[in-house]
């Protein structure tokens, strides 16, 4: 359309000159006929531009002396309205779309026969994902104390059976699958993610955390965390706050992870704790030998901060470090709670909870003698209560 509308342009401004020679017809043969250089002539004593004049010289004179102003005001006349016409629709988004398919339309009405393409309306290209490519497979990923990671096929893999680098040793495992990501807590409370097909065979030593994320000076890689992103977590500190967040809201594109809770100064993180259930119990435990079960959903859900005080510990026992959180657990209702104690350990029942269950914040009750240096707490499925 644009190239139609040069045309009529460059046709009209010849009409223009055309009409000044028709109404000084006389004169402008007589230059023709007598000067020497009739363009320039005809330019200086009447405007006209290099194009016009020499249209003008380009018709015969027999032809020029039969020009009719009728005949060139009416081809005027009809290119200014199809100029007008195609300066609205090249000015109109709209217009030109309409009519662009209306000419398709027609061009497949005309043109179009069982060997040619139909025109269809499909459906916009989406950006391919690249876990589309991947098997979903069940992955164990396991974390080293130095922080080197690695991958085994399959969830009944034996961690323990690894070899591991000099001054190296076992930190933590978990089930995935290699669709998914891993997710990591640092001690500083910053939370990382990277993608698990990728990660390198157990067979081999693994490879350090640090060459696909980037931690703050002096932090080291505590926990992993892996599941479905709606998944939902308790995540608490040593001395006694937290709250509970969604998986997804671990996922961070940035090497440098995200801040996900914040620790008071000499505070560390704890392990997390899988919330099944909005009718699960958080049990608590202290060095002291203190536990507290209260309600889940008496926990704040958060998507980072410090969260709110899980359980009570005396300002001065934090300070002298004689008391501090040191595992939260959730156990599922009517489900036995297991307090390791060294090479001990002891079931604690339905009725044995209930003396321990309160509101979040409390003191919490001391556990039996002998099994008050606790060293974890565990949930006993499938047990006669």
């Amino acid at each position: 359309m644009q190239y139609r509308l040069d045309k009529l342009l460059a046709r009209l401004h010849i009409l223009d000159g055309l009409l000044i020679a028709y109404l000084n017809i006389d004169e402008v043969i007589a230059i023709i006929r007598n000067e020497d250089k009739p363009k320039t002539e005809l330019m200086t004593r009447f405007g006209l531009s290099d194009i016009q004049a020499e249209a003008i010289l380009e018709i015969k004179l027999r032809q020029l002396a039969k020009l009719e102003e009728v005949k060139i005001r009416g081809e005027q006349n009809t290119l200014e309205k199809e100029r007008a016409s195609l300066e609205k629709t090249l000015a109109s988004p709209s217009l030109l779309n309409r009519l662009i398919k209306k000419e398709i339309i027609q061009d497949s009405e005309q043109y179009g026969d069982e060997r040619r393409s139909p025109i269809v309306l499909r459906q916009a290209a989406q950006a391919l994902k690249t876990t589309a490519l991947i098997n979903n497979e069940p992955l164990t990923v396991i974390l080293s104390e130095k922080g080197w990671i690695r991958a085994a096929k399959g969830h009944d893999f034996d961690v323990e059976s690894l070899n591991y680098r000099s001054g190296d040793s076992f930190l933590e495992s978990v089930e995935s699958r290699s669709t998914q990501q891993v997710y990591i807590l640092d001690s500083t409370g910053r939370a990382y993610s990277t993608s698990t097909h990728d990660l390198p065979s157990a067979r081999t030593q693994g490879e350090p955390l640090t060459g696909r994320l980037n931690p703050p000076a002096g932090a080291s890689f505590q926990h992993l965390l892996a599941g479905d992103p709606d998944d939902w977590i308790a995540l608490a500190s040593s001395h006694g706050y937290g709250f509970k967040i969604q998986l997804k809201e671990l996922f961070s594109k940035n090497k440098a992870g995200k801040l996900l809770i914040t620790l008071p100064e000499g505070a560390t993180v704890l392990k997390p704790a899988w919330i099944q259930n909005e009718s699960d119990f958080l049990a608590v435990v202290t060095l002291q030998g203190r536990l507290l079960i209260f309600p889940v959903a008496e926990l704040p859900a958060l998507t980072k901060g410090k969260g709110n005080k899980l359980i009570q510990i005396p300002v001065a026992d934090l300070e002298s470090k004689t008391d501090s959180v040191i595992a939260v657990v959730t156990i599922a209702e009517k489900c036995p709670l297991k307090v390791i104690s060294g090479k001990r350990f002891v079931i604690l029942k339905s009725v044995d909870i209930q003396h321990y269950t309160a509101n979040r914040a409390k003191r919490g009750l001391a556990l039996p003698r002998g099994f008050q240096r606790v060293d974890s707490l565990e949930c006993v499925f499938n047990s006669t209560v």
